[in-house]
């Protein structure tokens, strides 16, 4: 009983991202349900204008889910974790930046699936705050280690880009292609969240910088 309790409260600490994984679990698992929630550009233009954020929870196969999930549930707990605002908001704009590429930027796909595109932007935010946070500690071994993941991060890009397979799921056996740029736009939207400040001018005339960098987010208050 004490260990389902402790697991109860671990997911507690991470509910976003608890409930899209098990969301995801339970499309895989209901068949027909994926095709009413995959992003299908003729029936957005319809009026279905949900499945442009649905489509996420939707996989081609179990090793394309597999490889999604995996990579959402660690990163996304992870970045939950240190910053849950911080995550969700990198969650929310990165399914607008996805859904805005796919849709306004390659007309030709009619259907897309998967959790891959917020995987980079979630991989980008950790890994950038983490690089940030090194250089500002003066921590070389880790300023080494987080940059190494960026830049292998770039580097899986190119190779997809230039050769049109995926680095880790079998394409040709769930019969998709790889689109790159949504994982481009999802990295972008990491990064972003990572090292913006978000400038906010309060009714009383003091300017609050919100510094959105930092493990916590800090308020600082200047005179006009």
């Amino acid at each position: 009983m004490n260990t389902i309790n402790k697991n109860l409260q671990n997911i507690s600490k991470v509910p976003v991202t608890a409930s899209v994984g098990f969301a995801a679990l339970v499309v895989a698992l209901l068949p027909g349900l994926g095709e009413l929630l995959q992003y299908d550009r003729a029936a957005i233009a319809g009026g279905e204008v949900w499945r442009l954020a649905s489509c996420y929870l939707v996989h081609w196969s179990a090793d394309h889910l597999c490889w999604d999930w995996l990579m959402f549930v660690v990163l996304g707990a992870v970045c939950e974790m240190r910053n849950p605002w911080r995550m969700r908001s990198c969650l929310v704009a990165g399914i607008a930046a996805v859904s805005a590429v796919v849709y306004w930027g390659f007309p030709a796909i009619e259907v897309y699936r998967g959790l891959s595109g917020l995987d980079s932007a979630l991989f980008t935010l950790l890994a950038t705050d983490l690089f940030n946070e090194a250089r500002r500690e003066g921590d070389k071994l880790w300023l080494f280690l987080t940059g190494g993941l960026l830049a292998a991060f770039g580097a899986k890009t190119i190779y997809e880009a230039i050769t049109g397979q995926a680095f880790f799921v079998d394409q040709q056996a769930a019969k998709f292609v790889t689109l790159v740029f949504d994982h481009v736009a999802g990295a972008v939207v990491g990064v972003v969240i990572s090292l913006v400040s978000v400038d906010l001018v309060c009714k009383s005339g003091l300017r609050v910088g919100i510094e959105i960098s930092e493990k916590n987010v800090r308020v600082v208050q200047t005179l006009p």
